[in-house]
């Protein structure tokens, strides 16, 4: 138990920066969706929907590894190979990139600059030589050093966004600046760091910090893609009839508007005749369909904005619990340990899925007008907030392939979850819009999770309490079916969430042992 509370304790600093930092930055999401329109705010959901892949790709399981290897070879030569190798390969991506930005601004499309492309590359390199740094203040317990260096960076970023585009009225162009602005200071902030460690290159660790840390890049990839897929799925294959059709359901509150009645029907009849076949579409209607497509997925990266709440707990949590799994793997009792690790993840993940339900009101307040009035947003929410749930468990079983080496089932899950991700976009976008693909996330993690769970009974069983952590889902799933179909006031559905939180302490307190004299 008190490893338990020592993990808990620094999930909580991890999971406290997190949350304050994202709440920060949370603040910026109204920022942006009352000054820019939804298209507009869907280039940076563009851009931005790239950041965890391109970090996933340039860091290529080398964190994980430096956490696999530390206490085998000499720490200070992992971490030095580690950094040598990302700054390496950082730089090169940096180069290619600037050097191909026309070209991949086109490609994209959207609107987006020559010069997005330069300043995205630059942050994405920045943060990737970063990433090994801070696994390094994770590895060592340092855990207020890491809240304080992320902390410094979010800062930054806010003040400066809003200095220049609350106070200076400049365009989307001066969010990519102001986050390079932050990017920067933190890496300058690791300085110190790095030049405390022997700066020393060797080949052998790099080989095998390489070949355990592949699949995991191959994993990672494959679960960014389940990620944010959506988003770029959203854009491309969305139907042009029913793009319309979204367009006449929405335009109320839709910041694109047809001048007039001539061109409206021209648009529709371009449409009935030739959606099938996007070439012969004129140069007019191709570009209110892409407006249109972009407005979407502005709208469904804000709903997404506020189902990370949950990933802050996650993201807290994973912090603290990676290092920790690989400091506990030869210790007696470790697998007890893990398994009560899942029983009380699952019971905070439940509290916060039910929170958030409980006071969607108050979050979606934060969004703009053309946000908060669209009546998708609770569905996409609540459906994206139990695909974080699993999430979340996935991360958890995630241990035995890490702690037995077999990293490649780590890659063929994610890889599986990436085809599920693919054919139900597919299948369901052109139907749904972007609830469907809300749902081909919620799938795609179900599958993950029960196909992990499975394999980790055969390669490092671990006596999870399967029968508690149903019956905690469970009360979970009822108490929001009761608060979406009753419709009751605030102060009856907190109630709810009191009464979950007291039967959990019915079922989870220590039962007194009575000694006989």
């Amino acid at each position: 138990m008190n490893n338990i509370k020592k993990l808990a304790s620094q999930t909580a600093v991890y999971g406290i920066s997190s949350v304050v930092g994202r709440i920060l930055n949370y603040l910026l999401v109204p920022l942006y969706t009352r000054l820019f329109t939804t298209s507009e705010y869907g280039v940076v959901t563009e851009l931005y929907a790239y950041v965890a892949f391109l970090v996933v790709l340039l860091t290529y399981g080398m964190e994980t590894a430096f956490f696999r290897f530390s206490k085998q070879e000499n720490e200070s030569k992992v971490f030095s190979t580690a950094l040598i190798s990302l700054f390496v390969s950082s730089s090169i991506f940096v180069l290619l990139i600037t050097m191909n930005s026309s070209l991949i601004a086109e490609k994209i499309g959207f609107g987006i600059l020559k010069v997005y492309i330069n300043y995205f590359a630059v942050i994405v390199g920045i943060d990737a030589v970063s990433a090994i740094v801070f696994a390094k203040l994770r590895k060592q317990e340092r855990a207020t050093r890491f809240v304080l260096f992320k902390l410094i960076g979010i800062l930054t970023n806010i003040i400066l966004n809003l200095y220049f585009v609350w106070f200076k009225g400049m365009g989307i162009e001066y969010i990519f600046i102001s986050n390079l602005i932050s990017s920067a200071l933190v890496a300058i902030c690791l300085i110190p760091e790095i030049i405390s460690a022997k700066i020393e290159f060797r080949f052998y660790v790099w080989k095998k910090m390489f070949y355990y840390g592949f699949p995991l890049l191959i994993a990672g990839l494959a679960g960014v893609a389940n990620e944010t897929l959506d988003r770029v799925m959203i854009k491309q294959t969305s139907h042009p009839k029913q793009i319309y059709e979204k367009y006449l359901n929405q335009q109320n509150t839709n910041d694109i508007k047809i001048k007039s009645e001539e061109t409206q029907s021209y648009i529709i009849e371009e449409i009935n005749s030739f959606g099938d076949d996007h070439t012969k579409l004129s140069k007019r209607t191709r570009l209110f369909i892409n407006k249109v497509r972009a407005s979407e997925l502005g709208l469904y990266g804000a709903f997404y904005k506020l189902s990370i709440l949950m990933i802050l707990f996650i993201q807290g949590f994973r912090f603290a619990a990676e290092p920790f799994f690989f400091s506990h793997s030869r210790k007696n009792g470790n697998k007890k340990v893990y398994a009560d690790i899942m029983k009380y993840f699952i019971i905070c993940m439940a509290f916060i899925f039910l929170f958030i339900i409980i006071f969607y009101d108050f979050f979606v307040s934060f969004l703009g007008e053309d946000f908060r009035h669209d009546d998708r947003g609770f569905t996409v929410l609540s459906i994206l907030l139990l695909a974080n749930f699993l999430l979340g468990v996935f991360f958890n079983l995630s241990v035995w392939y890490k702690l037995t080496d077999k990293t490649k089932f780590g890659a063929y899950l994610s890889i599986g979850g990436a085809i599920v991700t693919i054919l139900f976009n597919l299948l369901l976008i052109p139907k749904l819009g972007f609830i469907g693909s809300a749902w081909t996330t919620l799938l795609c993690y179900f599958c993950m999770v029960l196909s992990s769970y499975f394999l980790s009974k055969k390669y490092f069983y671990i006596p999870y309490n399967i029968k508690r952590i149903l019956i905690y889902v469970a009360v979970m799933l009822i108490i929001y079916v009761l608060i979406l179909t009753l419709k009751l006031n605030l102060f009856i559905n907190t109630l709810f969430l009191i009464v979950f939180m007291i039967f959990v302490y019915i079922i989870e307190k220590p039962k007194k042992v009575h000694h006989e004299n």
